[in-house]
């Protein structure tokens, strides 16, 4: 539809390419983090991104990307923040708490440097786990995620880290474990309905103390160690 001379142009446009022959992979990545920095700022997952190739930088990204849909389906990541990496970010943090226990969200490019040097970690089994727990959330919420106070992104990492906690354990986490099994999942997506109703709850008095340290834990100092572990074991507790 568009005129057959503006088509000429377009297609005559000359678009300049540089060729990167005979390079390393962490050049390139050097080179594109130079480039953006004249540009668009990177952000700290890009720029931890662009200097570190580990086993565990590898698995963040490929469990991160295979997940693009239950990111942004159910709202938890936007598809502007995935461009960004937040999607990465996220998935990384969540392995950090399965390999070390709950840490800050400060703990991230710290744990990057540490596993750049040494990761004796099975990519596979933590593949699987990492699969599993999302499996788990697909089934308790069936299809419902993102119009429930699990999508903010603190809130969906205590979901997680809980849940992980009751079927392979967290270090940090001072609750026993119980794995939850096909005949659990609709009491439990029940009891969780929990978590909805003190959001939308006024009356505080309505609520116990239990409650209200749970609502606070969503509102300040969200990524802190001992924040995060309260969250996840105050749902632990909601949920067996």
């Amino acid at each position: 539809e568009i005129d057959e001379d503006v088509q000429g142009h377009i297609l005559n446009y000359e678009i300049s390419v540089d060729l990167l022959v005979n390079m390393s992979d962490p050049d390139v990545l050097d080179v594109f983090s130079r480039l953006n920095s004249y540009s668009v700022t990177l952000n700290d997952q890009e720029k931890i991104n662009a200097n570190h190739f580990s086993e565990f930088k590898t698995l963040a990204d490929s469990l991160a990307h295979k997940n693009n849909d239950f990111w942004t389906d159910n709202k938890i990541i936007t598809e502007q923040n995935v461009l960004r990496m937040t999607d990465v970010q996220m998935t990384a943090d969540l392995l950090i708490g399965m390999i070390e226990g709950i840490k800050t969200k400060k703990q991230i490019k710290k744990s990057y440097e540490n596993y750049e040097k040494e990761f004796n970690e099975d990519v596979d089994d933590l593949a699987f786990q990492f699969e599993h727990i999302l499996t788990l959330i697909r089934r308790i919420f069936n299809g419902g995620l993102s119009k429930r106070e699990f999508r903010r992104n603190h809130v969906f990492y205590s979901l997680f880290m809980s849940l992980y906690h009751l079927q392979f354990g967290v270090q940090n986490i001072d609750r026993d474990r119980d794995p939850i099994e096909d005949v659990d999942i609709a009491r439990i997506s029940q009891k969780l309905e929990r978590v909805d109703y003190i959001f939308d709850e006024d009356d505080k008095n309505n609520l116990n103390d239990e409650d209200v340290q749970f609502l606070t834990d969503c509102r300040r100092a969200t990524t802190d160690t001992a924040v995060r572990v309260r969250r996840s074991e105050y749902l632990i507790d909601i949920m067996v």
